[in-house]
């Protein structure tokens, strides 16, 4: 007999889902007034570490530098704090957007919700006729996906279910175990949003592509340390009085010819990896999530196995990427482009580290981004599991069986839903659904196969009672 889960009931889970949403209101509130108070003493700072030292000391004398100073840092320090305080309220509107996502679907409430229309295919074997996706499908009702690799990931578990007994009970362990990791899941999922791949400038990324580096040669890299030697040995001279300072000028303008040798290439990698900086860093603050997260089952054990590499956190992998991005922004600010270029060589310098990096872990990189995603799918899977805590796992057998009682469609809600007994045992080929119009055949047929979408994928289904073989099936209903 199938499994049936221990957990709270609708009106339990109701009520906490209120209490964390006036948790996360409450939260948002007061960091919303902390905000304001730092906006004003950010002001406050600015125009005082301009109007303070002309009003109590004598213009350019010491102590004017000295208050000067102190303001200015006071504001870039506050700027900073100011930056910190937002990003909570970004992650505080994500916790209060998933609470009240949570409240409308224990109201059924929940067809306004993202619903995958641009991912139904009429031509597949039977995620159209049991639509699976588009208004009011199974896909939008259980999506708690915040990536877009994780709602792809989403879409392709119910598109391509399993048929392998022993990988259909791993999954049933992991969604179990992640239904009881409430918290997890929720702050998993106001991470994902937090990488607002929605945001043009954090467009969609291909990361199997890598940026063309091949114009960093060893001649480029012997010029590079050549140079910066040069430079080196230029200012020890200069500063003993041996050589002229107009050699400084000099090395700087080659700086200056060197970078500018290579401007066209630099252009183009960096227009190739600018949107990643952001991108990665929180990718890679979910990817600490997880490292923090202790599982008990295999699947998520194996999973959470590939977000490491040589011993080391593919976060803190992605992180050094990330940072030489960051670096590689500097350019941006032309003035500092000019003088970084001119006496570091900068632009070449990043290359260069880009290229070590890419050359190490670059084929990991996406690898590491779908076991992210496939995390996050079965998150949605076991937020489904926990939100129903009558619904059961399935019994998987080796025996030519299906057997189901109590079997109802999860999209109907429980005061409306027609709950039947659905059998075929043995050598039986052949079930005939008999009715009149509009007497619910199709929505039986429906309710079985949805049975079997959720059963190939480790979940529970509406039933007081599901064994089953797992196997192939084809639908024809339209």
């Amino acid at each position: 007999m199938g499994t049936t889960k221990v957990g709270q009931s609708v009106e339990d889970l109701k009520i906490n889902y209120e209490q964390s949403h006036a948790h996360w209101l409450h939260i948002e509130l007061r960091l919303k007034q902390r905000y304001v108070l730092v906006a004003w003493l950010r002001l406050a700072c600015f125009a005082g570490a301009f109007a303070i030292p002309f009003s109590l000391t004598q213009a350019w004398s010491l102590p004017f530098f000295i208050i000067f100073t102190l303001l200015f840092t006071g504001f870039l320090v506050l700027v900073w704090y100011a930056n910190q305080i937002q990003q909570q309220r970004h992650y505080a509107h994500h916790r209060i957007e998933l609470s009240a996502k949570e409240l409308r679907c224990l109201g059924n409430n929940w067809t306004d919700e993202l619903g995958g229309d641009e991912l139904i295919e009429p031509e597949h074997e039977y995620a159209h006729d049991l639509d699976l996706f588009g208004k009011g499908s199974l896909f939008q009702f259980i999506n708690r996906t915040s990536t877009n690799g994780g709602y792809l990931r989403l879409a392709i578990k119910l598109n391509s279910i399993s048929f392998c007994s022993d990988n259909i009970k791993a999954g049933q362990a992991a969604v179990s175990e992640l239904a009881e990791l409430n918290e997890y899941r929720q702050h998993y999922y106001a991470l994902g949003a937090l990488v607002d791949e929605g945001n043009k400038k954090n467009r969609k990324i291909d990361l199997s592509r890598q940026p063309d580096l091949n114009f960093i040669s060893n001649l480029t890299r012997v010029l590079i340390v050549s140079f910066l030697v040069v430079l080196l040995a230029s200012v020890v001279f200069v500063s003993l009085g041996i050589w002229s300072s107009l050699i400084i000028s000099y090395l700087f303008f080659a700086g200056l010819f060197i970078s500018g040798s290579k401007l066209r290439r630099v252009n183009k990698v960096h227009s190739e990896v600018a949107s990643l900086g952001n991108y990665l860093s929180r990718y890679a603050k979910l990817i600490q999530h997880v490292e923090e997260t202790d599982f008990s089952s295999d699947y998520l054990k194996k999973v959470k196995d590939k977000l490491r590499t040589e011993g080391k956190s593919a976060g803190d992998v992605m992180k050094q990427l990330a940072g030489n991005i960051k670096l590689f922004d500097q350019r941006l600010n032309m003035m500092m482009s000019v003088v970084l270029n001119g006496f570091f060589l900068w632009d070449l310098i990043i290359c260069i580290r880009l290229q070590l990096w890419y050359a190490k872990y670059g084929g990991q990189l996406s690898n590491w981004m779908d076991a992210l995603h496939e995390l996050e799918a079965m998150n949605s899977l076991a937020t489904f599991s926990y939100n129903h805590p009558d619904y059961i796992f399935p019994e998987i057998t080796d025996e030519n069986v299906l057997e189901a009682e109590k079997l109802g469609h999860p999209l109907i809600p429980q005061s409306e839903r027609v709950n039947n007994e659905f059998n075929i045992t043995g050598k039986q080929r052949i079930c005939v659904i008999t009715g009149a119009n509009m007497a619910g055949k199709s929505t039986f047929l429906r309710t079985v196969g949805v049975a079997l979408v959720l059963a190939g994928n480790g979940c529970v289904v509406s039933a007081g009672r599901f064994r089953y073989k797992p196997m192939r099936f084809i639908t024809n209903m339209r």
